[in-house]
């Protein structure tokens, strides 16, 4: 795989810019409920992490959204600190689209060398489905690449993921399936040379929450693989959102999450 240089991706872009492409876009962050498994229709969320014979500090996070459900702030208290985001967060990046080539353009600021290097570059199919996202680190050499394969539904069916070496050559490959509502069902992850390295499957509840994660780690050909056993315990109040969660390793609960939610 011949590496990817930052220099013509630049070049090539902005050209498009000027024949081709839209007008360039400022990319905000601002997560939505959806991003913690909220419903729509909440105001604010306090979330408490408390760990369960240990020695973890206990943090508490405290959510506020707006009436359409965007994320207008974050305060975060606990391990030896407290810190405010407020949304939507600038973070200097931009996209370009290419309307002919369907393919839109991801760029950051090097915070060293000041300069804008592509991060991300996404393709999309004419229905407008991804087809493939590209990313690329601040030297403008690919990290990884993620290809989507639907099923006739349209829906999501499969994913498989490069990870790319210095050198640009493929250092390894992640297969994940998904179920009909987006959520992975099964992922496994191979070497350069397509060894099976680790697998992970997943259960969910009727309100698409995980609830069992088993991993299978394959590093001892020789015997069995290694497995270990992830589990979580929800209950929830009557919009269907969880309000406590118990996580569990191996059979030994270490967490407990409760989050009190108020609603518009």
């Amino acid at each position: 795989m011949k590496k990817h240089y930052l220099s013509s991706l630049l070049v090539f872009c902005f050209a498009a810019v000027a024949a081709e492409c839209q007008q360039t876009t400022p990319v905000l962050q601002q997560p939505t409920v959806k991003d913690y498994a909220l419903k729509v229709g909440v105001k604010e969320v306090v979330v408490q992490r408390q760990a369960v014979g240990g020695n973890d500090l206990a943090s508490v996070e405290t959510l506020c959204f707006d009436s359409v459900g965007r994320l207008t702030s974050l305060r975060k208290s606990g391990f030896g600190g407290n810190k405010v985001t407020s949304y939507p967060v600038d973070n200097g990046q931009f996209e370009v689209v290419d309307t002919v080539e369907r393919a839109t353009y991801l760029f950051a600021k090097n915070s060293k060398t000041e300069q804008n290097y592509m991060l991300r570059r996404t393709l999309r199919a004419v229905d407008g489905d991804v087809v493939a996202v590209y990313h690329y680190n601040d030297n403008g050499f690919i990290e990884r690449s993620v290809h989507y394969i639907y099923a006739a539904s349209g829906a999501l069916a499969t994913t498989v993921q490069y990870d790319y070496g210095d050198a640009g050559g493929v250092a390894g490959r992640k297969l994940s399936s998904y179920s009909k509502s987006g959520k992975v069902l099964t992922m496994q992850s191979y070497s350069a040379d397509e060894q099976l390295l680790m697998e992970e499957t997943y259960t969910y509840d009727k309100q698409d929450n995980p609830v069992k994660r088993v991993q299978k780690f394959y590093d001892n050909p020789s015997g069995k693989p290694r497995e270990t056993v992830e589990t979580r315990r929800y209950t929830y109040d009557s919009h269907g959102n969880w309000t406590t969660q118990q996580y569990s390793l191996a059979g030994r609960q270490l967490y407990t999450y409760s989050r009190t939610i108020k609603y518009y």
